[in-house]
């Protein structure tokens, strides 16, 4: 939740992503803490390169990493 990782995933069932991602932003944007244990299908981050909230559906993620 405080650092970088590199998500992989695919999007839509079929586009293959590799993003840089965190979720520093997270509280301050929505008002609240993020909470992992209730993540049932999307997962939202905020994608580095774009400077933008994103999301994709649980099922699609392919594989993650931390960064530095």
């Amino acid at each position: 939740q405080y650092g970088y990782a590199l998500i992989a995933f695919h999007k839509q069932g079929t586009i293959f992503k590799m993003v840089k991602a965190t979720l520093m932003p997270y509280e301050s944007f929505f008002h609240r803490f993020y909470e992992m244990e209730r993540i049932e299908s999307t997962i939202v981050y905020w994608d580095v390169e774009s400077q933008a909230w994103r999301s994709f559906q649980l099922e699609n993620l392919l594989d993650w990493s931390p960064v530095c």
